[in-house]
């Protein structure tokens, strides 16, 4: 499975912890039967998200027919989904809430 593209990776918001994450979340949904494929909707704001979440995805154990879709935050769904996992691409480096501006 090839790599996302190095430019579009490099110079974009993209969190790769944030999107294992996602990816683990997905797969547990679908593996554990809680949801099935169709009813697991991964969105996220950033197409450098995006594209690290469906290499991920590729590389996980799922099949391609158990891969839930992941869409920008603006594309409308196909569906109404059960589960919606978000990926906002937390960015801020401390694990901290700073509390002022």
């Amino acid at each position: 499975v090839p790599d996302p593209p190095a430019d579009v990776l490099s110079a974009a918001l993209h969190n790769p912890p944030e999107a294992s994450k996602v990816v683990e979340v997905a797969t547990w949904f679908v593996l554990h039967g809680h949801a099935a494929p169709e009813q697991v909707l991964v969105a996220t704001p950033y197409e450098a998200q995006q594209s690290l979440i469906e290499h991920l995805l590729r590389e996980s154990v799922l099949q391609a027919s158990q891969r839930p879709p992941v869409l920008l935050c603006h594309q409308p769904p196909t569906h109404t989904p059960d589960v919606l996992i978000l990926s906002p691409v937390r960015s801020c480096p401390s694990p901290k809430v700073i509390s002022e501006p």
